[in-house]
């Protein structure tokens, strides 16, 4: 399934269960829903599948659309697509 962005503009980061319901996140084998490099098959891996889990100014966490590399602190990787443009989708705080 793709999930379009929403309709909506959100001008702040929208909750982490609300991220969960929407994308279904993947566990690792060991429980753990933080992916890293080594952990992702590069060459068959779809990145609109992925989050990318970054540290913001403050220190808080956010996950945004995609493969990101500033300030990246791991992936998650996603049951359900996002779709549309990247810049389209709200960011959501861990």
């Amino acid at each position: 399934m793709m999930i379009m962005p929403p309709s909506k503009t959100y001008r702040r980061a929208r909750r982490w269960e609300t991220f969960e319901m929407i994308f279904e996140p993947i566990p690792r084998a060991d429980g753990s829903l933080i992916w890293h490099g080594t952990d992702i098959d590069w060459s068959v891996a779809n990145p609109r599948h992925f989050w990318t889990v970054v540290e913001g100014d403050t220190g808080q966490l956010y996950l945004v659309p995609g493969w990101h590399y500033v300030n990246r602190i791991g992936y998650v990787h996603c049951e359900h697509a996002w779709d549309g443009a990247a810049a389209d989708h709200p960011v959501y705080r861990t």
